[in-house]
């Protein structure tokens, strides 16, 4: 009876949940031609049939650096047979880069859709572009986001950050974002705001987490301080030496100690680092720092 009672519970047991394994490498079909011609004629359903897969992928874990999971050339299979599938680049480069971990992937499937967008889209009837890519300043949006975060890499971040802006019926906001990166250390200002933010939601109980995000945030104090420095340097040197349009290494070192003594400047920075200029002119500091989001 006992024995009865527990093999009645035990097959009422959700079964536990076990990754398939996986090859990071492409295992399916990867000529899109040889794909279509064996659809024999039935395309649209084969590439639905691609994407159920996709959806139904039930592998989670991340990937390693430099590989790329069967979803990712599942989706590029994809988006070659149907280039105009919106869905696949949006939803795709989410799911490359947030599930997977494969910021690489959703960077070149998502430059693969606006390559698109700019290219072909303008061919297609109005009212295709209406009903299918009305979003599509999505696709720069979020690889602004992937650059940022997952690339480190403001400078291309801002550039597509700019371009969703500019992209119609994208959020007005976007259009405050792109002022303030277009604006002379805007990409410092941006980069600070948003470490702050970060620090400010962090659970006090992940303080390795925190630690890290405060040590790029007082990086990225140096590397704004350097930044306007030079600035200042460089217009200096115009004003100084108005007849040239270049400057040599010699032309900076021989106007720095100038420089520095017209405009007040101490031989240490705020955080007491001593500020010089190298061989080949250019203003640095022995206050350790590191690069942040692509910035120095």
């Amino acid at each position: 009876m006992v024995q009865g009672e527990l093999n009645w519970l035990t097959a009422r047991l959700d079964p536990p949940f076990v990754e398939p394994s996986e090859q990071f490498e492409n295992t399916g079909i990867k000529n899109a031609k040889v794909f279509q011609f064996f659809t024999f004629g039935h395309l649209p359903s084969a590439v639905d049939w691609i994407w159920i897969m996709i959806l139904e992928d039930p592998t989670l874990t991340p990937v390693p650096a430099g590989r790329h999971p069967q979803i990712y050339y599942n989706l590029m299979l994809a988006t070659d047979l149907d280039p105009s599938f919106f869905e696949a680049y949006q939803a795709g480069g989410n799911i490359l880069s947030v599930i997977r971990d494969d910021s690489e992937g959703a960077r070149d499937l998502l430059l693969k859709g606006l390559a698109f967008a700019n290219n072909e889209l303008p061919n297609y009837p109005s009212k295709f572009a209406e009903n299918y890519w009305r979003y599509k300043w999505e696709l720069p949006l979020l690889l602004g986001y992937i650059y940022l975060f997952e690339l480190n890499d403001m400078p291309s971040a801002a550039r597509y950050f700019q371009a969703a802006s500019r992209v119609e019926g994208a959020p007005y906001y976007l259009n405050h974002l792109r002022e303030r990166l277009l604006s002379p250390g805007g990409q410092y200002e941006v980069g600070l705001k948003l470490l702050n933010f970060l620090i400010s939601t962090t659970a006090e109980k992940d303080k390795k987490l925190k630690e890290g995000l405060e040590s790029k945030r007082s990086s990225l104090f140096v590397n704004q301080f350097l930044f306007r420095l030079r600035e200042d340097f460089a217009r200096f040197l115009r004003e100084r030496i108005k007849e040239k349009k270049e400057y040599t290494a010699f032309d900076r070192i021989q106007q720095w100690e100038r420089f520095r003594i017209n405009n007040g400047i101490p031989a240490k920075d705020p955080w007491g680092g001593e500020l010089k200029m190298t061989d080949a002119g250019e203003i640095i500091t022995s206050t350790p720092h590191q690069k942040v989001f692509g910035l120095e």
